[in-house]
Parts: structure tokens; C-alpha cells; sequence
């Protein structure tokens, strides 16, 4: 394989991957916020660059030498084409189907290789069962727990760090075969480490946006679930990596799409934790990235081969009786796949705008009710604070009337030691003593208006003690009448004080409060 060719490979598979794949693989880490902060771009490049450093140790191969473009074309037309359908498909299933296409063509058997998709379900399905497994054992454990909370999601956080991470070295492990090796191993790594890298900064935004709308789409699931499909998925994968694992049993190592056994870890810990599983996303993504996607990749590296070596088909006849088998079942799943897309589509469509128009009709509902609700509330405060201004305004004006008074049964006692006959100067204390018994309660009802100004100023009252501790009670009294709009005259006579005094007090009050001559008074009480 020549380096261009290396290069347009390793581009493809990585840009692919950063999108559909490891945005399904990371997402469960996004039910812990502090194992998803500890995710950053170069780390998880770093992770599958050693995971790819590993692989390099073994010499297996599973792309053909001469046969890489058609590979790569025969791939990505198949998950382009399958893309209409299954937004996240994957290309690590079609690069296998493209691989098999093309060893198939030139080989002399005829027989396709079931031990393939035989063990991608077997994958899939330990998956599900050591995610359940592990979900019912992590379970119990927290639960038997008597640490705090925050410690416990702080250590489930640090173990769904270490699961993702183990993860991400098996995804580099595992599709380290796809890459050829006729290249030095220092090229190779050298060329993946920067591609990748490039890669990774271009698509970044979008593999973030993938990974949190999956996460509130597919895996709203809780840490001990999250755990549990994580580090399933990671020994799966990396125990699918090595040839001898399951000889016994006839199976292969294989390269697995991570966002499949993500799936099939998130059904495991349904079934663990009692909930509804929706096998018709696991069955329908299973049968697109697991069957059809190589199923059609394997037809096209098929046409793109015998159209560039037109030799081969002539060799067995068989193989072109296979490719008309393989025709038939590709055109039957893209049919069906056809007609399931479009009814779901529609069903969903149909679904989704009802769902949209209710939402918004109770959106409306909500906001007129809110609306509504703080127009009376603040119609009710409006009234209510008009009504203690008015009750403020009268105790005011009687205050200012019981001054007044004042002033006048003063002059009357002047007239009353003025007066020199007798029966005058006993009907003026006569009317004196009528009047003062009318008003003796002046004292009690100026206490009475300076508590109902606090208590209706409390804020006022307290912000000016903090920040003006050294005011007096008289020229805190002052401020809030000064406040509440009141003339020197009416202050003069609620504080029983002469107008002068008034306009003295005034400018103590401007002198401790730091004002200059420009500053109006009233003005910057109001702003406190």
C-alpha cells in the first residue's frame, strides 16, 4: 500500500469514527459530570494512539495489499449509502464486508466466511450479557454503601473515567488489524498520531454536539448503568481483539463498531434493572451496521474488483451466481429498509409535530397563566403600597393638624394669663382643658406613624443603618420622611421642630452622608 493510500485510509476511518462511534462509546460518561470533564480531545487521541501502538506488537493483516483503494471505495460507498437510512453507521462493519468482498473474488472458494458475522453476534450478545451482569453487581454494591453521596458519584465518576478510558485503548487495539502493515510500524504510527490528531480538532464540535444529544436521547441512565455498559463494552472488544480467545469455539477476532456494543451494554442494563427495552433500535441498528452495511460493502468491493480485474469472474462460476445472491439480499434490505424508513418517518413526523403543537399550546397556557398571575400580583402590591402610602399621607396630615393645635392652644394660654377678669380666664382654662383631653393621645399617634413608615421601609431602614451607622434616630427619622416626598413644613411639624431647624438638620445630614453642593438630597436618599 503506498503512503497516499495509507493516509486517505487512516482519514477515513478516523473522521468516520470521531462522528457515529465515539460519540456512542463516550456518551455514558455524560451521566457523571466528573468523569465527562475529564475528557478532552487529546486525551482520547492519546488513548486510541496507544491502544493502536499496541496492535502494532501482533502481525495480523486484514486488508489486502493490492486491493486497499477498492476497499476504501467500496466502504464508504456502502456506509454513504446506508447513511440515508441509519444516520449512525458505522465503517469499521463496512470495512470488513469490503475486505471480505475482495479476498472472496480471489480466492478459489467460493463459500462466504459466516465465522465473521457469527462472531459480531457473538459480540454483541456477550455484550448484553456481561453489561446485565455488571450492572446487577455495581448496583448492589452502591446500594450497600454508606458513604456520602457526593463521594460515591465522585468515585463512580472516577471508575467511569477508567472503564471509558480502558475503552478507548481496546477501540485503537481492536482496529489496529484494519490497518495495513506494509508500511514501517514509525511511519504508520507517526502518520496515524498526526492524521488522527487533525482529525480529531476538525470534527470536535460536532462529535461533542453527537455525544450529548445521544446522551439525552439514548443513554439517560445512572452512573452505576453507565459503569456497567462502559467497561462491558471495552472487554468485549478487547477480548474479540487476539486470535486465540475463542478458537476453540470457532470464532475470530474481529474489528467491532463500539457504537453497537454500546447499544447492546445499554440493553443489558434494562433487562438488569427491570426496564423497557427497545429492541426495535437494537435489532434494527444490529441488522444495518452488522449485516447489511458489510453485506453491501462485500457486493460493491465484489463489482469494483471484477470491473478492474475482469479475469476473475471467469475463473469460478460460482462466484458470479454468489454476487447475484448477495445482489438479491442487498436490494431486499435496502427495500425493506426503505419502506420501514419512510413509515417511520411519517409515523414519527406525524407524532412529533402533535407532540410539538401540544407542547406549545401548554407553553402558551403556561406563560398566560404566569403572566397573569404576576399582573395580580403586582396589581396586589401596587394597591397595597398605595394604600400605606394614603394611610401615611393621613397620619401625615393629622400629625401636621395636631402641631397646629398645638400652636394655637399655646396662643390660647397666652390669652388666658393676659386675661384679667375672672369668669373669662375660667372659661378660657375651661375650653383649654376640653381641647387638650380631645388631643391627648398627639404623642402616641406621631410613635404610632414613625412605626408603620419603618415597618413599611424595612429594606430602607436597614440599608441605612448599614451603610450610615453614625445617623441619629432624629436624622434617620428625617431621611425617611425626606423619602417619603414630604415638605419642610410637614417634617417641621411631624418632628415637633420649627422649619429652620428643618433646613439645619438638612445639612447635618448632607454632611454626614458625604454629599457636595451639587447633590441633591432627596434625590440620593431615594437611590438607597
Amino acid at each position: 500500500m503506498a503512503p497516499l493510500t495509507f493516509i486517505l485510509f487512516v482519514i477515513i476511518l478516523a473522521g468516520w469514527l470521531s462522528v457515529t462511534d465515539l460519540p456512542v462509546a463516550l456518551a455514558p460518561a455524560g451521566t457523571c459530570h466528573t468523569a465527562q470533564k475529564r475528557f478532552r480531545t487529546p486525551g482520547i487521541l492519546l488513548l486510541l494512539f496507544l491502544g493502536l501502538g499496541l496492535s502494532r506488537l501482533s502481525t495480523s493483516q486484514l486488508v489486502p495489499n493490492g486491493d486497499s483503494v477498492v476497499v476504501i471505495f467500496a466502504a464508504v460507498l456502502a456506509v454513504v449509502a446506508v447513511r440515508i437510512f441509519i444516520k449512525n453507521a458505522s465503517i469499521v462493519f463496512a470495512f470488513a464486508g469490503a475486505i471480505a468482498g475482495t479476498r472472496m473474488l480471489q480466492s478459489d472458494s467460493s463459500v462466504i466466511q459466516w465465522s465473521v458475522p457469527l462472531s459480531w453476534l457473538a459480540a454483541i450478545m456477550a455484550t448484553i450479557l456481561i453489561a446485565a451482569i455488571l450492572c446487577k453487581v455495581i448496583s448492589s454494591i452502591s446500594s450497600r454503601s454508606d458513604c456520602h453521596l457526593l463521594t460515591k458519584m465522585n468515585r463512580l465518576g472516577l471508575a467511569i473515567t477508567l472503564s471509558a478510558s480502558l475503552l478507548l485503548v481496546a477501540i485503537g487495539f481492536n482496529l489496529g488489524g484494519l490497518l495495513p502493515t506494509v508500511l514501517t510500524v514509525e511511519f504508520q504510527l507517526l502518520a496515524f498520531a498526526a492524521i488522527v490528531l487533525i482529525v480529531g480538532l476538525i470534527v470536535k464540535r460536532e462529535s461533542e454536539s453527537n455525544s450529548h444529544r445521544l446522551m439525552e436521547r439514548w443513554f439517560d441512565v445512572n452512573a452505576e448503568a453507565a459503569l456497567a455498559m462502559t467497561l462491558a463494552s471495552a472487554l468485549v472488544i478487547m477480548a474479540f481483539s487476539f486470535n486465540f480467545t475463542f478458537g476453540n469455539i470457532h470464532l475470530k477476532a474481529i474489528p467491532l463498531a463500539p457504537g453497537v456494543l454500546m447499544l447492546a451494554g445499554l440493553t443489558g442494563c434494562e433487562l438488569a434493572q427491570n426496564k423497557e427495552v427497545n429492541w426495535i433500535m437494537l435489532v434494527s441498528k444490529v441488522a444495518t451496521d452488522a449485516l447489511l452495511t458489510p453485506l453491501l460493502a462485500m457486493t460493491l468491493a465484489c463489482l469494483i474488483s471484477g470491473l478492474l480485474h475482469p479475469n476473475l469472474f471467469s475463473l469460478a462460476n460460482a462466484k458470479v451466481g454468489l454476487l447475484v445472491i448477495l445482489l438479491a439480499l442487498v436490494s431486499g434490505g435496502l427495500m425493506v429498509m426503505s419502506i420501514l424508513y419512510l413509515r417511520n418517518t411519517k409515523s414519527s413526523g406525524k407524532t412529533l409535530r402533535e407532540l410539538d403543537d401540544e407542547l406549545n399550546e401548554n407553553r402558551r397556557a403556561i406563560n398566560e397563566m404566569e403572566i397573569k398571575t404576576m399582573q395580580a400580583e403586582n396589581e396586589n402590591l401596587r394597591n397595597l403600597l398605595d394604600l400605606k402610602r394614603k394611610e401615611l399621607v393621613g397620619v401625615a396630615m393629622n400629625l401636621s393638624e395636631q402641631k397646629e393645635f398645638i400652636d394655637g392652644l399655646y396662643e390660647k394660654v397666652k390669652q388666658v394669663q393676659a386675661e384679667t377678669d375672672a369668669d373669662k380666664k375660667d372659661a378660657l382654662l375651661h375650653e383649654l382643658r376640653t381641647d387638650l383631653n380631645l388631643r391627648k393621645n398627639f404623642s402616641n399617634e406621631i410613635n404610632s406613624f414613625y412605626a408603620q413608615v419603618e415597618n413599611l421601609h424595612k429594606d430602607f431602614t436597614i440599608r441605612m443603618t448599614e451603610k450610615y451607622p453614625q445617623l441619629t434616630k432624629q436624622e434617620r427619622r428625617l431621611t425617611m420622611l425626606l423619602r417619603l416626598g414630604f415638605s419642610t413644613k410637614y417634617i417641621a411639624a411631624l418632628m415637633s421642630i420649627a422649619p429652620t431647624s428643618v433646613e439645619i438638620g438638612r445639612h447635618r445630614l448632607r454632611a454626614k452622608l458625604g454629599l457636595s453642593r451639587s447633590q441633591n438630597l432627596t434625590e440620593f436618599i431615594k437611590t438607597i
